[in-house]
């Protein structure tokens, strides 16, 4: 569990962040400020706070294991052999490096040798190496005892060998500190248990009993003791269940935590933190509404999303049909019609340019969509948009929040990505359009402006001139046919047969012309059902954006009144 002073620091920080964001909503710009100001305030009173460490000595003889104590309740290694006294009457301190100086040390008698680390177990826990006390020279000890009256806590280390020792007691009777800060360990007990693991449990009793007994001989009536083996406490502490280790790393974090929430209570800034959530729980019951508003407006956009995707395929196949078989008529209209079905192509094709010249030519190769389709789909999207404004305005939700609906949606912006998105999509699937191939087309063509041309001249050749050139065919016959065209040609009778035959050809082009028409129809139809999907998947992609917006809005919210509702761990406290 995380230090008090770090949860309050954690809610203070989220609360800024809110800020950041654009929360609480509906709050007004001076209320925001005052919130912002008031937190500010109590990140600098934290920032005062975090230095308010809990101070740890540890006081014991040589060799009874203060070192492998002090790694055990780390958790980590934090003294090493490579850490020795410059000097026997020195302190060892243990410091994290995030954590300042404290002011008393540059007034300590004292000399101390100060080792930094970055264990976050023990951040706010200063450790305290004391020198041996069987070590200490006479003139050192008072100067030792009075750096005990700056710690908070006393840690009396011994071991199973030395806890009978005299000094020891001496030591303890010649320190005025106050024994409620008062912790004796004894260590390195797991000698008791290298035989017999019964008589371990029996000598342990009697060891601790001993223990007790001399300590309240000299003046300590309700000692607080834990019997440990510090030594490779994580190989042990499964099996050794007399092992009071993890008791007394509890205890120590226990007192780290109770000091800081006494520092917390005294700043006030617990009461300070919760004043600032209480403003904000009334943007938390806004928010909660707000979800539950953007919650139905999706689930109405998913129940009509399958007929708005109806529509819109059943447009988009109209709009496709209509431009593909203008650009296919485009690419093969004049390649594919010969004679009098082209000049009638071509014919058609000024006149439409004529009476559409103010239009856009779809001479593009991916025209733009036509309004009807981009307000189909502006038609959506505000659907979706309404649908949680409607809810918000029947809940009397603030107008601040309308408006972060409305930026969020943006219809506008998202018509224009829209837009240029079904352009790219269109312009992608006419790569793949196919290239019709009208060569059987064109040999019907010329087979029947041919058969028309022959009857033409069977007709205005004569009868007697027919007849002579069947007879006999030769160069008299055929000049005698050919006299009889032109001289035919240019009667009432020959100009009848021009027009008919005239009249016949521009007929038969016509209906070239329209079966053309159709036969190119009917491939940008086949065209359009298979490659809609691919289009119409733009258009729910992009649908489907604004829910996914909306649902990430939903997430964020959700995130902020869990945030806000919970108030922190200290928050509640």
């Amino acid at each position: 569990m995380d230090p008090p002073y770090m949860q309050l620091r954690r809610d203070a920080n989220q609360i800024l962040s809110l800020m950041d964001q654009g929360f609480p909503l509906s709050l007004g710009d001076e209320e925001r400020k005052s919130i912002i100001t008031e937190t500010g305030k109590v990140l600098h009173k934290l920032d005062s706070l975090e230095r308010n460490v809990l101070g740890i000595g540890l006081l014991g003889g040589t060799g009874v294991g203060k070192s492998t104590l002090m790694n055990a309740l780390a958790g980590s290694k934090v003294a090493s052999a490579s850490h020795r006294r410059p000097h026997t009457d020195h302190v060892l301190i243990y410091r994290h490096a995030d954590v300042p100086q404290l002011p008393f040390l540059d007034r300590s008698e004292v000399p101390f040798h100060e080792i930094t680390h970055s264990i976050s177990s023990i951040e706010q826990i200063l450790l305290c190496d004391l020198p041996d006390f069987d070590s200490i020279a006479a003139e050192h000890r008072e100067r030792v005892i009075r750096f005990l009256e700056h710690l908070d806590l006393i840690v009396w280390v011994t071991s199973l060998e030395k806890y009978g020792d005299a000094r020891f007691y001496e030591f303890l009777r010649s320190t005025p500190k106050s024994k409620r800060n008062f912790v004796f360990v004894l260590n390195k007990l797991d000698l008791l248990f290298q035989e017999d693991l019964q008589q371990g449990y029996e000598l342990l009793s009697r060891t601790l009993k001993s223990f007790q007994n001399h300590l309240r001989e000299n003046g300590i009536e309700e000692p607080i003791l834990y019997g440990i083996a510090a030594e490779n406490p994580l190989l042990q502490d499964h099996a050794a269940v007399w092992n009071q280790l993890p008791l007394f790393r509890q205890y120590v974090f226990q007192q780290r935590d109770i000091k800081e929430i006494r520092s917390i209570r005294t700043a006030n800034l617990d009461v300070e933190v919760r004043s600032i959530f209480s403003i904000l729980e009334r943007e938390a019951i806004h928010l909660r509404t707000l979800e539950q508003c953007i919650e139905t407006s999706l689930r109405e956009m998913e129940t009509r999303k399958a007929a708005w995707l109806t529509e819109a395929e059943k447009r988009l196949s109209e709009w496709l049909g209509r431009v593909w078989t203008s650009l296919l008529l485009q690419k093969h209209g004049s390649s594919a019609l010969i004679g009098p079905g082209q000049a009638i192509e071509l014919l058609i094709g000024e006149f439409r340019q004529m009476w559409k010249s103010g239009e856009k030519s779809v001479e593009a190769s991916s025209p733009a969509p036509p309004s009807d389709l981009v307000a189909l789909f502006k038609t959506q999207v505000e659907e979706m948009k309404d649908g949680a404004l409607r809810g918000m305005l029947l809940h009397s939700l603030p107008a601040s929040l309308m408006e972060r609906i409305e930026t969020l949606l943006n219809v506008s912006r998202r018509v224009e990505n829209f837009e240029q998105a079904l352009s790219r999509s269109m312009a992608v699937q006419e790569q793949t359009l196919p290239s019709p191939s009208f060569h059987g087309f064109r040999f019907v063509q010329h087979f029947m402006y041919t058969a028309l041309f022959l009857v033409f001249l069977a007709a205005i050749g004569g009868k007697e001139a027919w007849e002579g050139i069947l007879a006999g065919p030769d160069w008299r016959t055929a000049l005698g046919l050919l006299l009889s065209w032109v001289d035919t040609l240019f009667s009432g009778k020959g100009l009848a047969a021009l027009a008919t035959y005239v009249a016949l050809n521009l007929y038969v082009g016509f209906r070239f012309f329209r079966s053309h028409r159709r036969k190119v129809e009917k491939i940008a139809s086949y065209g359009v059902r298979q490659r809609v999907k691919g289009i119409l998947d733009t258009w729910e992609n992009h649908i489907q954006s604004v829910a996914d917006e909306l649902q990430g809005f939903r997430n964020d919210i959700q995130s902020k009144i869990s945030f806000i509702e919970g108030k922190g761990v200290v928050g509640k406290q």
